[in-house]
């Protein structure tokens, strides 16, 4: 626009400057003029061929100018049918961001249509900015009355509201449901009443019922105290009789970790394709508790015994039930395996000592907490047989 308003005086002065020339032309002698007029013949013509492209060019540049003119003029009206809306939107509560937007709104309308472009994109991100601001604001700093007590929404009481209805309608249906129910337990009872001469008769078959399912649980107790009884006898006999201080467990499962030193010792006790319990006997003996003399019943476990001993270090004592003089003290200590079978295993009896009891070669065993985790084969009918297989093996794990 700038450089189009600048051609203008150039194009007044190509027309002066023909003007003189023409003058010019005109004070000469008609000799001079002719040899004048023959030698700028030609120029003149295309001079005035340029003049009127240069006619052409201003009329278009006016064109273009009136053009702009309007497209300013229709940009200052939205600039301040902005300015209004704004203004009405924001009142009072706008703040210093919007003191940038109002001098922007206050600049000369003679700026150029990019400019305003600009200025136009500049005041709107500032108000988008200050509208960002205000909704943080309100919705960090919560809304309180006149008196400072604190007030809901409008939004968020009636959402309680429509909510509460909500609720309150749909426990009007079940209380409904409910009724309905009710009612129609009511006529069914009643309806499936018996007669009143047969009363004594339902009450006399109810009784004769539970008579029977009394009958049927005592035999089924009795079933099952019979099958504790035979299965838990060296259970009672060992931890009743023989293990004081102590708790266990019989475990199945176990992480990948324990599996694979459970498998281990499985592998250093029992030979291949012996049959084997799959439960696992956990002892957790505490540091004043000890083991009886005593040989595992040989109706619940089979020739082999493999005990790992964790926690604590103890003495186990063997001593033959024939000659009472024949004994052996072995010392387990923490992390090791001990192996009874064959002879120690039928013909010696297996104790662990009492803290203040535990010597071994003269010296002192101190003994804390103790767990045992036992590995057993099953029971087999030559088990009682096997008297005269090598007595005992221990190792380290």
């Amino acid at each position: 626009m700038k450089r189009k308003e600048l051609e203008v005086p150039r194009l007044k002065l190509l027309t002066d400057k023909k003007d003189r020339r023409a003058e010019a032309v005109g004070t000469l002698r008609p000799a001079e003029a002719r040899r004048v007029a023959w030698r700028f013949g030609k120029a003149e013509v295309k001079k005035d061929e340029d003049v009127e492209k240069l006619h052409a060019a201003l009329q278009r540049l006016k064109k273009q100018n009136k053009e702009l003119t309007a497209d300013n003029f229709e940009l200052k009206r939205v600039q301040d049918q902005m300015k209004r809306d704004i203004q009405q939107l924001l009142g009072k509560r706008r703040g210093d961001g919007l003191n940038e937007t109002k001098e922007d709104l206050n600049q000369t309308h003679d700026i150029t249509s990019e400019q305003l472009t600009h200025s136009i994109c500049e005041q709107w991100h500032s108000l988008k900015k200050h509208l960002q601001r205000l909704e943080s604001q309100v919705a960090t700093q919560p809304i309180r009355g006149e008196n400072g007590n604190h007030v809901i929404r409008v939004t968020d009481h009636e959402k309680e509201i429509v909510m509460l209805k909500q609720e309150i309608a749909a426990s009007r249906r079940l209380i409904v449901m409910q009724q309905q129910v009710m009612q129609e337990q009511l006529q069914t009872a009643q309806n499936s009443r018996p007669p009143s001469q047969l009363k004594g008769y339902y009450f006399l078959e109810e009784q004769r019922r539970l008579q029977e399912d009394r009958g049927m649980l005592e035999q089924q107790k009795r079933t099952l105290q019979m099958e504790r009884w035979n299965f838990t006898e060296a259970a009672i006999r060992l931890g009743y009789e023989a293990i004081h201080g102590f708790r266990e467990t019989e475990k199945l499962r176990w992480t990948k970790e324990s599996s694979q030193i459970l498998q281990r010792v499985r592998n250093a006790a029992f030979p291949p394709g012996v049959p084997q319990l799959s439960l696992v006997h956990v002892l957790d003996l505490e540091k004043s508790g000890y083991i009886k003399p005593h040989i595992d019943s040989v109706k619940f476990c089979g020739s082999t015994i493999a005990g790992l001993c964790l926690l604590s270090s103890s003495v186990m004592r063997l001593v033959s039930e024939e000659n009472q003089e024949d004994w052996a003290d072995l010392l387990l200590e923490r992390r090791c395996l001990y192996i009874l079978r064959g002879t120690a295993r039928y013909k010696f009896t297996h104790q662990i000592l009492r803290d203040e009891d535990s010597f071994f070669n003269g010296q002192k065993v101190s003994r804390d907490r103790r767990i045992s985790v036992i590995c057993r084969n099953l029971p087999d009918s030559t088990d009682s047989a096997q008297g005269l297989l090598p007595g005992l093996k221990w190792s380290e794990n």
